[in-house]
């Protein structure tokens, strides 16, 4: 759907290791700067902002060191 690429909506898949990126080409993965990431790391992030928006949790500056479902 490029209509949401177009708005900054969507969210690509993502190569966490290099050894997941495609041979050809330059692939920036979540390991760049050598940092152990889920493949899932961005929609993760985007769950805890959700979940900061309802009211669930409270505003941080702080990233979160591992969000995800069920996290409180």
């Amino acid at each position: 759907m490029f209509d949401e690429v177009n708005e900054s909506t969507a969210m690509f898949n993502l190569a966490a290791h290099r050894k997941d990126a495609p041979d050809q080409g330059y692939w920036l993965t979540l390991d760049a700067d050598g940092r152990d990431l889920p493949s899932d790391w961005y929609l993760r992030l985007a769950g805890e902002i959700t979940r900061m928006f309802h009211g669930e949790i409270p505003p941080s500056a702080e990233m979160p060191r591992n969000p995800g479902p069920g996290r409180r």
